[in-house]
């Protein structure tokens, strides 16, 4: 569609135009079939270079047919031969989010991430195919160009900063059988290492003022493995007052199935009511490309308490370059200085990119503890990511 192009994206555009064409194998060929067929008329148009004509034909039909995969699938690869990523990307999305088990789009997917430069997300979208199915025709093409080059292998090897995060917040407080109000603050800062191969530690702290103030240090080493990921962390509050002496926590997730990753996260605490044990089994489902739901339960053992349980719910947006949010909705028991008490909770947030690498989300949240006390908080967390991702 007229200009000049660099290099690159004359590269991307060849290796898109080749999986478009790659895509019509086993389509009928006759001359009348394609006069007949659009989505043929659409093929003929890009195998002549023709992506104007392409996307042409493939709109008008889709204008017929919304929720036809095969046609946005189609789409995606017009778009992607005519080098507009983010428009390829925005069609597969959904086509995926209309047909989630057609691994024709998830593996069109993957190659639009891929070009796109999401690499780790081209990467799991790769796996969940290869668990459905390792043969997959062009799978291994694919993951042949997700082995990482040798500088790729030296840039994974180098130890160096990977991410910045700065929070406030702002919380009133009303008490139970009372009639005053109180307004807390709190200040957050951490600071993310990726440590080459090994996997990335994150040193953070933060501090919470009431009437008294609370200041929590904490470090937390994360580590990917083939198939899900695990992390260890620990921290400590000096002469805590309502926040816990100690704590150390251990968890991971896995896959387990195409959509379907299961998690689990134990937490040991000391309070100055008690030791308490926090187990959180639970799944997150990948309901569209961008959309999950987490379920979790918790389960609270300890704090003068034999076993109380709790759960709470997810729903997740996910973008790769634009806006993030999610709503939460959960209830469990909750161990501070005056002991467990049950704890009512709804949460909001958004997330928006302000520059390359940079976010800036705003989190909202009301909470209702049993004979005890309602908070309404806003907290506003700023984020800046360094190097490869």
């Amino acid at each position: 569609m007229g200009g000049p192009r660099s290099v690159g994206r004359e590269a991307l555009a060849i290796a898109a135009g080749m999986m478009a064409a790659l895509s019509s194998i086993g389509l009928p060929h006759a001359a009348q079939a394609q006069q007949a067929d659009p989505r043929e008329q659409a093929q003929d148009a890009l195998r002549r270079g023709d992506h104007e004509r392409a996307s042409a034909i493939l709109l008008e039909q889709l204008a017929r047919e919304p929720r036809d995969a095969d046609l946005l699938r189609r789409l995606a690869s017009v778009e992607a031969a005519d080098g507009d990523l983010s428009a390829a990307l925005a069609a597969i999305d959904r086509a995926a989010a209309i047909a989630p088990r057609d691994l024709d789009i998830r593996l069109a997917r993957a190659n639009i991430l891929f070009w796109s430069g999401a690499v780790e997300d081209a990467r799991a979208e790769a796996d969940a195919i290869a668990r459905i199915d390792p043969a997959y025709p062009e799978l291994d093409q694919l993951q042949a160009r997700l082995r990482p080059s040798p500088s790729q292998s030296a840039e994974d090897d180098r130890i160096g900063l990977q991410a910045l995060y700065l929070s406030a917040g702002l919380s009133r407080i009303a008490f139970d059988g009372r009639d005053t109000h109180q307004t807390w603050t709190n200040q957050g800062a951490a600071l993310g290492l990726r440590l080459g191969r090994v996997g990335t530690a994150t040193f953070s702290v933060e501090r919470e003022a009431r009437a008294r103030s609370d200041t929590r240090f904490a470090a937390r080493f994360d580590r990917r493995i083939e198939g899900g990921s695990y992390y260890l962390e620990a921290g400590f509050v000096p002469d805590a007052d309502f926040r816990e002496t100690w704590k150390v926590a251990v968890g991971g997730e896995a896959a387990l199935a195409s959509n379907v990753d299961g998690f689990l996260d134990v937490r040991v605490a000391d309070y100055a009511t008690g030791t308490i044990v926090v187990v959180e089994p639970g799944i997150r489902v990948a309901l569209a490309p961008r959309w999950s739901l987490d379920a979790r339960a918790i389960n609270l053992f300890g704090g003068n308490e034999d076993h109380r349980i709790g759960g709470s719910g997810r729903l997740a947006y996910q973008s790769q370059s634009g806006p993030t949010a999610f709503v939460s909705l959960a209830t469990y028991p909750d161990a501070e200085i005056d002991g467990v008490r049950q704890l009512r909770s709804a949460a909001i947030g958004l997330g928006w990119p302000v520059a390359r690498n940079v976010t800036i989300s705003a989190i909202g949240v009301h909470e209702d503890r049993e004979a005890s006390y309602r908070r309404n908080s806003l907290t506003v967390v700023f984020s800046r990511r360094f190097g490869p991702q």
